[in-house]
């Protein structure tokens, strides 16, 4: 079910012809007494005055068949018992076994995603490279002009 279940009937309260008299000598009482007006802080209703006065005659929070609803308090025991549940769980978790201990994993590894960035490295390289093979080009035309002498 729902948050609301139907009970038929009864109740705690006076019988239903002495509450209707209460209510009507109430009503009675405010229609007399000039009060500052009720206002609807969402604005839905115009005359807030008349709307409570035709809701309590009309004793519009009862519904056609008679029934009264009441609040299902058997799902709220067991939202209480898991609520407590957690909150048990969650104060006494360093008491658990390991639970002091914050858990940590190692950084590094080859198994990241992060490209490697080795674009200075390569540069160097080519740089030692053509340094090379420059030297090379030039003691090989020092050696042909040796020999052509």
């Amino acid at each position: 079910g729902g948050l609301l279940r139907a009970r038929r009937g009864g109740g705690d309260g006076p019988p239903d012809d002495e509450r209707a008299k209460e209510i009507e000598e109430e009503l009675r009482k405010m229609e007399e007494t000039e009060t500052t007006p009720l206002k609807d802080p969402r604005a839905e209703v115009d005359d807030g005055e008349g709307f409570l006065r035709d809701f309590i005659r009309g004793k519009k929070w009862k519904s056609d068949s008679g029934l009264a609803f009441t609040h299902d308090f058997e799902s709220d025991e067991e939202e209480v018992e898991r609520a407590e549940e957690f909150e048990s769980r969650y104060n006494f978790r360093f008491e658990e076994e390991g639970g002091g201990q914050i858990v940590s994993y190692a950084r590094g590894g080859n198994d990241t995603v992060r490209k490697t960035d080795d674009k200075r490295k390569q540069e160097r390289e080519k740089r030692r490279e053509r340094k090379r093979k420059e030297k090379e080009k030039k003691e090989e035309e020092e050696r042909l002009r040796k020999e052509e002498k």
